[in-house]
């Protein structure tokens, strides 16, 4: 049997952004360690108020992003004179 074949139907609810978000119909019991980690997240979103755009899901993807964020904060700062010193005065 594929492991397709294993996995439970999946359902989909919309937040009030319109964002697809996955349920599946499968018992706690049944469900795999990521299975629960994805349906906590699941909920919080459902949940949320403001869903994000996009949620890193991870440590490394978040560490990663903090990094990629940072590295450009920095070279922003460096050039922030440069830049600033482009407006039109009239």
């Amino acid at each position: 049997m594929s492991n397709a074949a294993k996995l439970a139907p999946v359902h989909h609810s919309s937040t009030s952004t319109g964002t697809q978000i996955p349920r599946t119909t499968a018992t706690a019991a049944e469900a795999t360690g990521a299975e629960v980690r994805v349906r906590k997240v699941a909920a919080a979103l459902r949940q949320a108020r403001n869903t994000p755009l996009r949620l890193p899901l991870g440590n490394e993807t978040l560490d990663r992003l903090n990094a990629a964020a940072q590295q450009t904060q920095d070279e922003r700062a460096a050039w922030e004179s440069v830049s600033r010193g482009t407006d039109f005065t009239e």
